[in-house]
């Protein structure tokens, strides 16, 4: 302040010395007697803000600014108050007023940065920290804002290059710590997110934001206990945190503790009634133990609040996992469809679909129905999501083929139906790399790994990523190992990442994708005209397409009674999951129980309470009669699982969506297994291990058929020995099946030649 009064450079001295009572006193003895000076009312309008008195804090710069308008401090100092009221537009003005009056101070630009970030226009805000660093190439606070405008912007390197830049001016800055936490946590980098987490706690203890993060840090390097006390700190350092009772809410959900996760996820949205993140969670988990209208509430909610697309495809996806009825699946599914091809239509803002929907249409593919148009609704739904194309390249020497799942795992399913093929491909003929997709609940071993393969770990959530890094590996053929069980593998599809892309049968269901080539099937697995039911080209193999380990059974066994079953009693096991048993399939149990008096119905229970509920539910009006002959027994070890299809005397295989690789497993056994199947792949399966086999006893072709063949299996113990002995007799037709892999490899060479005559060297440089 030039020219400033004698009592109003005492007033300020005394300000700056804290004694804020001594300046007051000073300048209201000054503007008894000197009412026009500006200076003074401008510093009672900073004592104010100092004793958090924001009204008489404005009168007071609005008065200075009254009496010297152009004064550029008193605009700033008012723009300041104005946006800690969140008063956006009048404090924008401000700053552009200060601004327009002194152009040479970097603290105007940093304030109309500041200002323009929250009005949700961070290039803007990042045009002036850019402006004000050539005012103050030092300011170490302007670089962690710019760090701040360029996050938003997606733009992570300039934001991690501006944070470093703040840290590298001062070592101090927690928040710029704190921001270089965040950012290395996108990226996966733990350790450097870890450090600099730390550093912003070190530095400031009470930072109750950084040990949230910290907390989420140590969730994903599975430091449980560490994880809790920093979230548990976090809390108690901001008891009304509703962000940090969401994150324990995720954590919970992530270590399979639901009813603790929905308490958390109840918390968070009572501090911030409009907190939508919070519902979304709460509507997967109520989903997921099929208490669908509750789930339906919450999605409601949560898209009335954010306005997001990608709840309108979550709305639409989402099915009840079983159903009261067939009536009641029929309106649901039609509901579900009817929202999906409206969706379909219209142009939606999803710009990241495996975070924003993270969802398929997994459930639909249990109803019995031709899902053809489903997929094809979402693939238009998905048309303008971000898609990525690998760049032409030099050939290979020998084809390189990539196999890509999230469950390339010893004891998954998806491990155990392509293992054999990994293995057994000749390394003569072609290259083989794992492609992994992070999965971080699960704790199985990856798949062995030959030494002259490779495995290239796959981010879950960052498409981008995952579609570079599978460019990089200059692939041939991308077989797809599922397509339809989780969402980063779906999403990845959309991309062009090889010359050739097929899909086994993992998940047993047409994509929809435009760019999938093939799906990879067998005669023995489809019924007639099979082209009309996929979008991809039907690339019909003789033998099954899978080179299956011959299970080794436990030895000795248990008995039934050391697993918990009734030793006198027919068992007929269905030990599938529970959203199998489709309504249609409750006459055929029921017949089987009425046929055999001495017969239970075993099955497994690993999934929600509310799964099993709804089927007792159900089953009290479709079969009461019998209904307390059926058995739950817990999800088992392997070996007991193996050992419990060996001990039972018939093996049910569901209706419209039969077992797959557990009739794998089971045939092993000897174990007989009745299947009915329908037109569909999914419900052929089993059928087509028998047609393999040459083995046809145990196929039905009605539903009186399927009940009269699994009663007479069931009571009469010799007929069930003789095919016991048939299918033992047989297995090796089954399983090692060298011939199914030299039929893919003969595929995988004609595909490649069928391209490269149709695109000539497009693909290549």
């Amino acid at each position: 302040m030039a020219s400033v009064h004698p009592s109003i450079q005492n007033a300020l001295e005394a300000y700056q010395k804290g004694s804020l009572e001594e300046a007051k006193d000073l300048c209201r003895q000054l503007l008894a007697v000197a009412p026009q000076q500006a200076d003074g009312f401008y510093l009672l309008g900073m004592i104010s803000l100092q004793e958090s008195a924001p009204d008489a804090a404005e009168a007071h710069l609005r008065q200075a600014l009254v009496l010297q308008p152009e004064n550029p401090a008193f605009h700033n100092a008012l723009g300041g108050l104005l946006l800690d009221r969140q008063q956006l537009d009048e404090a924008l003005a401000c700053f552009e007023k200060a601004m327009s009056l002194d152009p040479s101070q970097d603290e105007f630009f940093l304030n109309m940065g500041i200002v323009l970030h929250l009005k949700g226009n961070p290039t803007a805000a990042a045009e002036m920290y850019r402006l004000a660093l050539t005012l103050n190439p030092s300011g170490w606070d302007i670089y962690n804002n710019l760090g701040n405008a360029y996050r938003d912007l997606d733009h992570w390197d300039e934001a991690q290059a501006a944070y470093q830049q703040s840290v590298a001016l001062n070592p101090q800055g927690y928040e710029a710590h704190y921001n270089l936490a965040a950012i290395f946590q996108s990226q996966r980098d733990l350790p450097q997110a870890l450090f600099h987490c730390r550093e912003a706690i070190r530095l400031n203890p009470g930072f109750a934001e950084a040990h949230d993060t910290l907390g989420s840090i140590l969730c994903h390097q599975d430091h449980i206990a560490e994880a809790v006390a920093a979230y548990e700190e976090a809390l108690r350092l901001n008891p009304g945190s509703a962000k940090t009772y969401y994150n324990l809410g995720i954590f919970y959900t992530g270590v399979r503790n639901p009813e603790k996760a929905m308490t958390f996820f109840q918390e968070a949205m009572r501090l911030q009634p409009d907190y939508w993140e919070p519902m979304v969670a709460m509507a997967e988990i109520l989903s997921s133990d099929n208490q669908f209208e509750a789930a339906m509430d919450y999605y409601q909610k949560a898209w009335k609040l954010s306005g997001k697309d990608a709840l309108r495809v979550k709305m639409a996806l989402t099915i009840p996992t079983v159903f009261e009825s067939t009536e009641a699946m029929v309106a649901c599914r039609a509901r579900s469809v009817h929202l999906l091809e409206q969706l379909a239509g219209e142009s939606l803002n999803i710009t990241h679909p495996v975070i924003e929907v993270d969802q398929t249409s997994f459930y639909f593919t249990y109803h019995g129905v031709d899902n053809l148009a489903v997929q094809k609704a979402l693939a238009q739904i998905y048309r303008g999501v971000p898609t990525y194309d690998a760049p032409p390249r030099e050939k290979n020497p020998k084809p390189r083929i990539g196999f890509i799942s999230r469950f390339l795992r010893t004891h998954h399913t998806i491990g155990k139906l392509v293992r054999g093929v990994i293995e057994e491909l000749d390394r003569h003929r072609f290259e083989v790399v794992q492609l992994a997709v992070e999965d971080r609940e699960n704790h199985q071993a990856p798949l062995p790994l030959r030494p002259e393969d490779c495995r290239i770990e796959i981010p879950r959530d960052d498409i981008a990523e995952a579609c570079r890094r599978i460019a990089e590996a200059r692939l041939d053929v991308l077989a797809f190992c599922d397509i339809g069980m989780e969402a980063t593998t779906y999403f990845i599809a959309y991309s062009r990442l090889a010359p050739v892309q097929c899909v086994f049968w993992g998940h047993p269901e047409t994509t929809g994708i435009p760019t999938m080539d093939y799906f990879l099937t067998s005669h023995h697995l489809e019924g007639e005209n099979p082209q009309q039911r996929y979008t991809e080209r039907v690339a019909l193999m003789d033998r099954l397409p899978v080179f299956y380990h011959r299970p080794k059974l436990p030895n000795p066994l248990k008995t039934r009674k050391q697993l918990g079953l009734p030793e006198e009693a027919t068992l007929y096991a269905c030990p599938q999951a529970l959203y199998k048993i489709h309504p249609e399939f409750d006459p055929i149990l029921a017949g089987i129980l009425r046929g055999d008096p001495q017969g239970r119905l075993v099955l497994l229970f690993k999934e929600k309470v509310g799964l099993r509920e709804t089927l007792l539910k159900r089953w009290q009006t479709t079969m009461p009669d019998v209904s307390d002959r059926v058995i739950f027994i817990n999800s088992l070890p392997y070996e007991d699982f193996l050992n419990l299809q060996a001990v039972v005397d018939v093996i049910l295989d569901p209706l419209h969506f039969g077992g797959g690789n557990t009739h794998y497993e089971a045939l092993a056994t000897g174990t007989p297994v009745v299947t009915f199947p329908q037109a569909f792949l999914r419900s052929r399966i089993t059928l087509a291990q028998y047609q393999q086999m040459g083995i046809l006893d145990c196929i039905a072709d009605s539903p009186e058929a399927y009940v009269e063949l699994a009663v007479r299996l069931g009571r009469d113990p010799a007929y069930r020995k003789e095919i016991k002995a048939r299918i033992l007799s047989r297995l090796d037709c089954l399983y090692s099946d060298h011939g199914a892999v030299r039929e893919l490899e003969d595929f995988f060479l004609k595909a490649l030649e069928e391209v490269s005559s149709r695109s000539g060297s497009a693909q290549f440089v």
